[in-house]
């Protein structure tokens, strides 16, 4: 299997070969074309309803453009001239988004590929070679993909209650923070999705990767960002607000922005923010573009053609980028890194989160309890709920997903974490220690708690407690152990303890939908 998806992949679906089907276009008109169409994707995100980010469009359009930088061998044809041009350039997006992608997950154990009888061995027939199924993998992938980022735009209405409410926390306003922190705790839902698709696989990953240097923060580059916009008058202004126009700059005021910006950094952020032809590893913030100029001449004589370079400066998308890429920044020594500010936010909003969780449960006429702790042994639960004839006794983890979540290392890494957590089970290679006693185990105590005896429960967002007794009823119900996330381990049910997202709880409460997925052994 490996050695056919290697082939495909290296020899016959090769970036060359796909890119083929744009190379009767000039190269400089089409890359243009193609951090517009990027800078309108962003513009939409930032100012129409119901559009989230595009993943295939946010991930293997900045991939194709950094390749067709780096190819030679294009035509003269204009994209605008061209009525076929929009369909050309999905095609090509489609090959990696589709193609490229489904041929990765058959290699990485994301999909089963079952012989069909017909079976030919031809490396060429792997599509009608195999029946395709997916994988525990594949669907840990996609059940995240759908938490996180909303990757069916049919959920996106549940998708944006979630993410509204029952995600919602008290944050810093965004325009009002003072500190990396707080940038980070204004913005979180953003760059946790924008880093989430920046870093799903190692196709996407180093596109959007680069090291900035330690001293840099993101107020540095949002003043940057800042000067840039500042250069334009009130009509070219408009334009760049409202018409997602991608506006030409002169190289000196870029640089003078720069300077002011990011002060001696500059010289080292340049090449890293600028792509070019002579700097591919650049993030794609801004685009650089040679070509020949026309020059009039007086007289009757010819026009020359003067070689030109322009730097381009697409708002929305460069606006996005800076979400993306404040977890890459060290932050020097005047905060924590951007990486380290996600982890703790994370951890740091689970609390409010699981009231958000009780007051939805309870609205909807459901008996939940939120912070329930016993009397002896203190098992302390986060949420208690009885509905459907059972017990429901829920931890709630709310988690920053690991990089590489379409890679098997970052399922792994996803794993782990949900074993270190919930179990309590630490992987020997790893420095990390057990934290708390087991979730099964805390469940074995309330399972031992006898009609009358007494617990505890949150009765309010501020910790107050009252103290509850343990109805009669209780014995006759089935005790179901849950955990609720934005994200889920590969494992749909371990040790008797299933996983559900907080988007599949609300769609199970909200709609009445089955989210257990069934497990034959």
């Amino acid at each position: 299997m490996n050695a056919k998806v290697n082939w495909l992949t290296k020899d016959f679906f090769t970036d060359e070969a796909i890119l083929r089907v744009l190379q009767d276009y000039s190269k400089v008109n089409l890359i243009y074309n193609l951090f517009k169409r990027l800078n309108q994707m962003s513009y939409g995100f930032y100012n129409e309803l119901k559009q989230g980010i595009p993943v295939s469009e946010f991930g293997y359009l900045a991939y194709v453009l950094k390749q067709i930088y780096g190819l030679e061998d294009f035509g003269d044809e204009r994209v605008e001239d061209r009525p076929e041009s929009t369909e050309e350039i999905e095609t090509v997006i489609d090959a990696y988004s589709e193609l490229i992608f489904r041929l990765r997950h058959a290699r990485n154990q994301f999909t089963v590929c079952i012989r069909k009888d017909e079976f030919t061995r031809r490396f060429e027939n792997f599509a009608s070679d195999y029946n395709r199924f997916q994988s525990e993998y594949g669907l840990c992938f996609s059940r995240c993909l759908n938490s996180v980022i909303c990757n069916d735009m049919d959920a996106f209405d549940d998708f944006s209650y979630v993410a509204d409410v029952l995600r919602a926390v008290d944050k810093t306003e965004a325009g009002e923070e003072q500190t990396s922190r707080e940038f980070g705790d204004a913005w979180y839902q953003v760059i946790e999705q924008l880093r989430f698709m920046a870093g799903s696989d190692d196709m996407v990953g180093p596109t959007y990767y680069t090291k900035f240097p330690e001293d840099v923060t993101i107020f540095d580059l949002k003043e940057f960002l800042d000067r840039l916009d500042s250069l334009f008058s009130e009509e070219p202004a408009r334009k760049l607000r409202e018409e997602a126009w991608v506006a030409p700059l002169r190289k000196r005021r870029v640089e003078s922005c720069g300077q002011k910006a990011f002060g001696d950094d500059w010289d080292q952020v340049r090449d890293r923010i600028i792509l070019s032809e002579d700097n591919l590893d650049a993030h794609p913030l801004l685009f650089e573009l040679d070509f020949r100029a026309k020059k009039e001449l007086p007289g009757n004589r010819r026009p020359s053609y003067v070689p030109k370079k322009q730097i381009y400066y697409p708002r929305y998308f460069s606006q996005l980028l800076q979400f993306q890429i404040f977890p890459l920044l060290r932050n020097g020594d005047i905060a924590e890194s951007g990486h380290q500010i996600l982890s703790e936010l994370a951890g740091d909003r689970g609390t409010e989160r699981e009231r958000n969780l009780y007051d939805f449960l309870t609205d909807h006429g459901i008996e939940c309890y939120h912070g329930a702790e016993t009397q002896k042994n203190k098992n302390e639960v986060d949420l208690i709920c009885v509905r459907d004839g059972c017990l429901q006794i829920i931890e709630v983890k709310y988690l920053m997903p690991p990089i590489r979540i379409n890679d098997p290392d970052g399922i792994r890494e996803l794993n782990e974490k949900f074993d270190r957590l919930i179990f309590n089970e630490v992987n020997e290679n790893t420095s990390r220690e057990p934290e708390g006693k087991p979730f099964p185990e805390k469940v074995e105590g309330w399972k031992g708690l006898e009609s009358g005896e007494e617990f505890r429960s949150q009765v309010s967002g501020d910790g107050g407690y009252q103290q509850q007794e343990v109805p009669e009823s209780w014995n006759d119900l089935d005790v179901e152990m849950l955990v609720v996330s934005n994200v889920v381990p590969s494992y749909i049910k371990k040790q008797g303890v299933r996983f559900i997202t907080d988007l599949e709880l609300y769609q199970m409460v909200e709609h009445g939908e089955d989210v257990f997925y069934d497990i034959h052994s």
